[in-house]
This record gives structure tokens, sequence and C-alpha cells, in this order.
């Protein structure tokens, strides 16, 4: 079982104004999408991370749900940077395949794999 300090993280460089952490509210998915939530210590957003995006980012047998705990913390600095550009749309921030095959053509740490890039 997941416990809840797994999904405490330590915050990545500002990249816009906001630095977000990731919620004490579990990550779940709902449908075929990710979803968890962030916060900057004074407001609170919905992540949604879709089927498409959580597929395409690593390869391998993971499910969704194991996928979305593994990586958290890239969606977590996509959200950032979706915020710092005003994609957040009524409270939640979309993250797309594109968003992931984008993101992974920046420097990433070896750990993460963008599977197409």
């Amino acid at each position: 079982m997941i416990t809840p300090e797994i999904h405490k993280t330590v915050a990545a460089p500002d990249i816009g104004g906001h630095v977000l952490f990731v919620s004490d509210q579990m990550p779940h998915i709902c449908g075929d999408n990710g979803h968890f939530r962030v916060s900057d210590g004074i407001s609170t957003w919905l992540v949604i991370v879709t089927e498409e995006a959580l597929a395409v980012t690593a390869t391998g047998t993971e499910t969704s749900f194991e996928r979305l705990i593994r990586f958290i913390n890239v969606y977590r600095s996509m959200a950032e940077a979706a915020l710092a550009q005003h994609q957040d749309v009524n409270g939640t921030i979309w993250i797309f395949e594109k968003d992931v095959r984008d993101f992974g053509r920046l420097k990433l740490p070896a750990s993460y794999s963008v599977v197409g890039n």
C-alpha cells in the first residue's frame, strides 16, 4: 500500500511564480485519466493527466496508477510550467500526450524515460 508520505514532495525551483507541492490527497485514476491535486500554499489546482499522456511517459507493464505515482513529480513540474503560461482552466491543469513529449525533450534525470523521444 502506498502511504501519503510518498506523495509529499520537495518543490522544484520556481519557474514562473508558482512553486507547487503535491497535495496530501491521494492521487487516483478517474475513468482513464490520472488525477491529483497541487498547491502553492494559497491556491489548489486539480491536475488531470490523460490516459495517452500516462501511456507515453514510459515503457513497461506498469498500470496507469503506478505510472502516475512513479512520475508524479514530473507531472507536477509540467503543471508548474502550464501554470506559468496561464494554461489552467477553472482550477484545472490538463497534461496531454503532446505535453509529455515536449517535456521529454528537455533535459530530464536519467531515471525518467519518455516513450518516443
